[in-house]
């Protein structure tokens, strides 16, 4: 019997220890299903407690513990450090890093009272994958291990929409930032997605989004076509 692309995937996956960030809900819930259904061991990380009780759904789906989980915020670097340390922690090691957590902006930039919002989507969209990638990076080539880091960008970062520009800037930034990563290979690989606008609570909860021509036009992207690329 021939070997499949998943196949590989499936095996290069087994075994490693993934962290994903913004775990709680969206991509990367369904995401950190995934790799546990594919015999990783996750942690989940997210502002949001209710994390802990995703975690324990995935661990009852797959009839083992395959997932832990920490309560962070990602626009804290401290926070930040502190996963990281959680994962060697529980599981010795860690193999992968997806930087997934993420926010949208609520009303245009010309529109909001003062930085407050602006402040935080650059923290936590931009700064807080780019830290978790630098502390990721030194990690790997101090213990030798290979390491993959998965950026979630978005087609906001490469279509500009005139009233998503926080959002849509950030995500440029982070696709330049992946970009220039390039140089680790193949000791760490450091990739991204950009996918369309996928039907999570993130884009369904947005007015802004929603309002958008092309959103409105052809709907959604299911959120599985995105993690199938992930």
């Amino acid at each position: 019997m021939s070997t499949t692309n998943l196949d590989t995937y499936i095996s290069n996956i087994a075994g490693k220890v993934a962290i994903v960030t913004g775990a709680a809900s969206g991509l990367g819930k369904k995401l950190s299903e995934r790799l546990a259904e594919y015999n990783a061991q996750v942690l989940l990380v997210d502002i949001n407690p209710s994390v802990s009780q995703v975690s324990q759904e995935i661990n009852n789906h797959v009839s083992r513990n395959a997932t832990s989980w920490i309560v962070c915020d990602l626009c804290s670097l401290q926070d930040i450090q502190k996963y990281l340390d959680h994962a060697i922690h529980i599981y010795g090691h860690y193999d992968i890093i997806v930087n997934n957590a993420g926010i949208a902006n609520e009303q245009s930039l010309f529109s909001q009272p003062d930085s407050t919002e602006l402040d935080r989507i650059i923290a936590l969209n931009l700064r807080a994958p780019m830290e978790a990638t630098r502390i990721a990076v030194q990690y790997f080539k101090a213990t030798g291990r290979k390491g993959t880091v998965l950026n979630t960008a978005s087609v906001g970062g490469l279509l500009p929409i005139s009233i998503m520009e926080s959002y849509g800037t950030t995500k440029a930034g982070l696709i330049f930032f992946t970009a220039t990563c390039k140089s680790l290979a193949p000791l760490i690989r450091v990739n991204a997605v950009a996918p369309y606008f996928a039907d999570t609570p993130l884009v369904a909860n947005n007015r802004l989004v929603q309002s958008y021509p092309l959103v409105q036009q052809v709907g959604l992207m299911l959120p599985e076509k995105v993690i199938k690329a992930m």
